[in-house]
């Protein structure tokens, strides 16, 4: 499977949007893969990663179709994923031609934001369908298998993680999240992963409560390497930057390939 990340950044941007700090002014004098936006994929030119507030620039940029995209995922509320308002321009005025109707996958905050659409635009549920998916449950859209998994993030809400797989290849999409909860833990035992993509909000400093760094991230994929789910030709990247974290991308890099990591970057496309 093609796994494109079209934005890598946390919920402020880098440089954040109204900073000045180092860190800041560092990434607008590197520019190139140091500018980053808020953190979106896209699985296959297919299944589309959460909505962010960067989401047309995203498709601007990567001559995304996203009106032929039938299928979104999102892994929660914050309004860094999930800006619904969004979903409006799939309708009459604002769209005078979509290849169908989207569907939006997600948890029950996702869901009652898709329900305010409705409510504030009648006859966007023509363009807009939800489902709405709870910790290890599983769809099937053709060929792909979509499972939610329990992710450790805000917990006035089901945060989700997601296993994409198309029966060759399997993809875990893991951000936002500290260090999994057990019971996601028990279920990742059971499945081989082929990429897999984990938060590092803080780089070099562990966290591992709501997000993660390099050092949490060094632990998750220990001990997915010694389950199984992963092996040596599994692709493992880092993901969602904060620039509060302060490490340029060159040096992200660097740190990140010691401990077996690709860093990601603004576009970014692995596989195929």
């Amino acid at each position: 499977m093609k796994l494109q990340l079209l934005g890598t950044a946390a919920a402020e941007g880098w440089p954040a949007v109204f900073c000045g700090c180092g860190y800041c002014e560092r990434a607008r004098e590197l520019g190139g893969k140091n500018i980053r936006s808020r953190s979106q994929a896209v699985i296959d030119d297919c299944i589309l990663v959460d909505l962010p507030p960067d989401t047309y620039m995203h498709m601007a940029l990567n001559g995304l179709k996203l009106y032929e995209i039938e299928h979104l995922i999102v892994t929660h509320s914050h309004g860094d994923h999930w800006q619904p308002w969004e979903l409006i321009m799939r309708g009459p005025g604002f769209s005078q031609k979509n290849a169908g109707v989207l569907t939006v996958y997600g948890n029950a905050a996702v869901m009652d934001g898709v329900r305010k659409i409705y409510n504030e635009q009648p006859g966007t549920e023509k363009y807009v369908a939800c489902r709405q998916l709870k910790p290890f449950e599983s769809v099937r859209i053709g060929k792909y298998e979509i499972t939610a998994l329990r992710a450790l993030h805000k917990r006035d809400e089901e945060c989700l993680l997601y296993l994409v797989g198309d029966g060759a290849d399997r993809i875990l999409y893991g951000l936002d999240t500290g260090c999994f909860p057990e019971d996601t833990w028990a279920f990742l035992e059971n499945v081989k992963l082929s990429t897999v993509v984990l938060d590092c909000t803080f780089q070099g400093r562990a966290e591992g409560t709501n997000h993660m760094g390099l050092p949490d991230n060094v632990k998750v994929r220990q001990r997915l390497l010694e389950t199984g789910a992963a092996n040596d030709k599994t692709a493992f990247i880092v993901h969602h930057f904060s620039h509060n974290g302060g490490l340029d991308h060159e040096t992200l890099e660097t740190e990140a390939a010691k401990a077996g990591f690709l860093a990601a970057y603004d576009g970014m496309t692995v596989g195929e």
